[in-house]
């Protein structure tokens, strides 16, 4: 949530497809261009402080956990090969939950535009604006 800026610009260019949609003669003039185009930069300029701060965040939490993993390895030396191990085993486990959870929604999304069921397909696009 912190990077993505997608509903901001949206509501940007919607404003003015509504007035387009209500004035059918409503044409986008150059000053409301430029008002649009300095509304833009500035969600970029938005966005480019919050991938920074997200970057700054992320390389905290890693090296927080670098430290707490360095401080576990050494007070517990004779789990260290087992700690590994099982976390590599998890970390395999949830690259297998997440590809098999995508493809059994990429087949039934398949599906349902192939069959036309308008409310399988629903149900998919709904869990796919969770995610």
């Amino acid at each position: 949530m912190l990077t993505n800026s997608k509903y901001s610009i949206q509501n940007l260019f919607r404003d003015e497809e509504k007035l387009m949609r209500k004035n059918k003669k409503y044409r986008v003039n150059n000053d409301k261009k430029k008002i649009i185009s300095t509304n833009l930069s500035k969600i970029y300029k938005n966005l480019k402080i919050k991938i920074l701060v997200y970057i700054i965040i992320e390389f905290l939490f890693m090296l927080f956990f670098f430290y707490f993993i360095t401080a576990f390895c050494e007070v517990y030396k004779d789990t260290q090969l087992s700690w590994l191990y099982d976390s590599f085993i998890s970390f395999l486990f949830s690259i297998l939950l997440e590809l098999l959870i995508s493809f059994f929604i990429s087949f039934l999304y398949v599906t349902s535009i192939k069959m036309k069921i308008q409310f399988l397909y629903n149900i998919i696009l709904f869990i796919y604006r969770l995610g």
